[in-house]
């Protein structure tokens, strides 16, 4: 048995939470059922080599994903933070809180409203100062930053690379 294998079986439910995804989303993403999902969730031992590649691969694919996006979005002179927050999963209400202050929200047309974020315009197109685009598009890159850090704790390697992944299954 290959102890790296559960442990990464260990790490499904926590990685899913991580990315906001479902048991539906991870084993859509991944090719596996939904079944073998649940299987690993609750009995880790089950991690095959294939199994933890294929959610390897898929998480390193959605996170370089997630990355494009935002610096896809910021390098447009408009971005409509609203979808692009929804689609970077950087939803969580406290953390902007955080990063804006709850007073800011309020005065740049941004409220929060419970279990997420909203952006609502008071007029027909709301447009942010300078400095809260560019405090949003930092606090973006950092969130994305420390999602990639946390999911190299979990996996126990130094950076989200298949190599780096192989090696620890084989050893």
């Amino acid at each position: 048995m290959n102890l790296y294998c559960t442990k990464v079986g260990e790490s499904v439910k926590p990685i899913r939470t991580l990315l906001y995804w479902t048991q539906a989303e991870l084993a859509k993403q991944t090719g596996l059922s939904r079944a073998t999902i649940i299987n690993i969730e609750s009995e880790p031992w089950r991690m095959t080599r294939t199994s933890a590649l294929a959610i390897f691969s898929v998480v390193v694919a959605e996170t370089a994903r997630r990355n494009r996006l935002l610096n896809e979005a910021t390098s447009k002179p408009s971005v409509d933070w609203h979808e692009l927050l929804q689609d970077l999963r950087l939803t969580n209400l406290k953390a902007w809180r955080r990063i804006l202050g709850s007073s800011e929200f309020v005065s740049t047309g941004l409220i929060p409203l419970l279990g997420g974020i909203s952006f609502v315009a008071t007029n027909a197109q709301t447009t942010l100062p300078v400095e809260t685009h560019q405090r949003l598009s930092t606090a973006a890159n950092e969130a994305l930053r420390a999602l990639s850090v946390k999911l190299c704790n979990i996996y126990e390697i130094e950076e989200l690379a298949l190599d780096r992944f192989v090696g620890k299954l084989e050893d």
